[in-house]
């Protein structure tokens, strides 16, 4: 079902070697090549952006280098997942309105706001609406008090993009509002982000260093309840994405000053503080 919602909207997480093959028979993704009739590799399931689709874990968080698709991959996992569950609720998050206007919304309208599957943009709610009364609710975050602002809902999955751009305790302060009314279950927490900012201490400590890199799934205990659940850590590196070329590697991040800070952005390096509030 998560395939064909995908296919619907022109979208497949990115697996790498299926992008490579792509590409280099002329075509602009595997979608297009294969509705040409071109054979491709099947997905491996084991790129960044396949793991994060598929992550089980309550927490999970997809981090490290600038351009990695993380942004795209965490929008159209909340738009498969509201196609798949009647009354499914996403609250999408991101430092500001401006960032949304310019990073998030863009990406809705590439896609004509989902109207493939019935998507409709209810542009004075700022939300994306389905047919089976599931919706993405995009908000700001930028301030630690702005929390109180976004407690008056439930919902089924929480997505913090750019997390390391948001007030430490962000994810914390907002965890109670995951529950559901209906059938529909509650995911859990998804963010995005890469190194630097405000959050980057907190960040690497509970993704980075917890999961030994990623390397494995990290049992979180909550003290006062004693409640558990897993948190899992998907590094993601610039290379991860074969759509960005060559020029952002020397044109975009070459014009990145300070070497430290470059260095983070393309291999998500999360031991360089560059950048860091």
């Amino acid at each position: 079902g998560g395939r064909r919602v995908y296919r619907q909207l022109g979208y497949e997480p990115i697996c790498i070697p299926r992008v490579k093959a792509a590409l280099a028979a002329g075509y602009a993704n595997p979608i297009e090549a294969e509705d040409a009739g071109a054979l491709l590799p099947a997905m491996c399931g084991q790129c960044p952006a396949e793991r994060f689709d598929t992550a089980t874990e309550f927490d999970v968080f997809f981090g490290g280098a600038a351009g990695g698709s993380k942004t795209t991959s965490m929008i159209f996992l909340a738009i498969r997942l509201c196609a798949r569950w009647a009354g499914f609720r996403v609250l999408f998050l991101r430092e500001t309105f401006d960032e949304l206007d310019e990073n998030v919304f863009p990406e809705l309208r590439k896609i004509d706001y989902a109207d493939a599957i019935g998507g409709h943009w209810n542009a004075g709610r700022k939300q994306l609406d389905f047919p089976n009364g599931s919706t993405i609710r995009f908000r700001y975050l930028g301030d630690i008090t702005d929390i109180s602002l976004r407690r008056g809902g439930s919902y089924n999955m929480l997505c913090f993009d750019e997390r390391n751009q948001l007030p430490p305790g962000a994810a914390d302060g907002l965890r109670d509002r995951l529950r559901s009314a209906g059938e529909a279950p509650v995911v859990g927490v998804r963010s995005t982000g890469n190194p630097g900012g405000r959050s980057h201490s907190e960040l690497k400590r509970d993704y980075v260093t917890a999961t030994d890199h990623g390397s494995k799934v990290a049992e979180v205990v909550i003290p006062d309840t004693g409640a558990r659940f897993e948190r899992r850590f998907i590094p993601a590196k610039a290379t991860d994405n074969p759509y960005l070329g060559d020029h952002y590697f020397f044109v975009v991040l070459g014009g990145i000053a300070d070497p430290n800070l470059r260095k983070a952005m393309q291999d998500g390096n999360w031991d360089i503080f560059a950048g860091m509030y």
